[in-house]
């Protein structure tokens, strides 16, 4: 299986196949790909969606441009491929593609492996192509697309780029702290960037420890847990003051604010279904029970809620405290009451 930076580098001189198989988790970099190749080509890009989709509707959208003689190229992106039972022998007899580019893409391989293998262990690449080759074309062409090393000099290379383009810089004592700090993944970290751009404005400027802790969360679980907690049992009075206390004791909003958001994470997990969930067994529990009585929709308000909130206290950081405040107590009345900003659909 090619890597996906080394395909990136030669895209624009190799031979291109009519068939691709694009895997891994970092999907920035396989949008990134997918770009160029339209590029490159100069074609028109469509997209589908795996489980909406037959093998047999993707070709003939590509037979429609034979039929009428056209000389335009098209390159059609397949999403979320992981149901490949439904993809078998579906292209074998379809080998010889004219005028077009078919990109099948996974972007998880935990959830391809799941869907595939039948496994919760993610699957090496090598044996993922392995099985693939059974059922796809022989001329596919398969590319891994893993997420960078935060440690690896080109993906610190890729956030000074990035930092560079923004016009933003980051004080050298705290470099290493930043990276730590910043997402797995390049989408997000570029979403984190545009929010601490539009804070220091067209001019830029540097990002100091203060900053830093201000806009990127730390990896902690402790005060997340014990806010969830409150806000599980609706205790408003301890809600307010524990976040005064923990404000008081120099641990910045935004801090308060991730390490709840990712305790709310994995109790959407427990309501999807999931089984192995990194808490003490007494929470899992109590969650499981709590999301038992809420339905999907009131439990992703509360990430609303989260992300209008981060963006207003790093619009206006001075205000961090209230806004925070204000937004858990919204929280609080969302869930005790069951109503959310999130209709049902009728």
């Amino acid at each position: 299986m090619l890597d996906g930076i080394e395909f990136l580098k030669k895209i624009q001189g190799i031979k291109l196949s009519p068939f691709y198989f694009f895997l891994g988790d970092e999907d920035y970099l396989i949008d990134v790909a997918i770009d160029r190749m339209v590029e490159r080509l100069k074609a028109e890009k469509r997209v589908f969606w795996g489980d909406e989709t037959t093998p047999s509707a993707i070709l003939q959208e590509l037979g429609k441009l034979d039929l009428f003689g056209s000389s335009s190229t098209i390159v059609e992106v397949v999403r979320q491929v992981y149901r490949l039972k439904n993809w078998k022998m579906g292209f074998r007899a379809h080998e010889a593609i004219r005028n077009g580019v078919i990109i099948l893409v996974a972007d998880s391989v935990e959830e391809l492996s799941k869907r595939w293998f039948k496994t919760n262990y993610s699957i090496k690449p090598s044996r993922i192509e392995k099985s693939l080759k059974k059922i796809l074309p022989s001329q596919t062409v398969y590319v891994h697309f893993p997420t960078l090393d935060k440690d690896g000099p080109l993906f610190k290379q890729w956030l000074k780029r990035e930092l560079d383009k923004r016009k933003l810089k980051v004080n050298r004592m705290v470099w290493q702290e930043f990276i730590n700090l910043l997402p797995d993944k390049m989408r997000p970290i570029l979403n984190e960037l545009d929010k601490i751009a539009l804070y220091f404005g067209e001019n830029g400027g540097e990002i100091d420890k203060a900053a830093m802790l201000n806009f990127l969360a730390a990896s902690g679980e402790a005060e997340g847990l014990a806010i969830t907690n409150m806000l599980v049992d609706g205790n408003s009075r301890a809600l307010i003051s524990t976040i005064e206390v923990l404000l008081n004791d120099g641990v910045y909003a935004g801090q308060i604010m991730a390490t709840t958001a990712s305790s709310f994470v994995k109790m959407l997990s427990l309501k999807n279904g999931e089984q192995r969930v990194r808490l003490p067994s007494f929470l899992v529990r109590k969650y499981r029970e709590f999301v038992s009585k809420k339905r999907v929709y009131e439990l992703l308000a509360v990430f609303d809620s989260f992300v209008e909130a981060d963006m207003a206290m790093k619009t206006y950081p001075q205000d961090s405290p209230t806004l925070l405040k204000t937004m858990f107590l919204e929280v609080l009345i969302h869930i005790s009451s069951g109503k959310s900003k999130r209709r049902k659909k009728r």
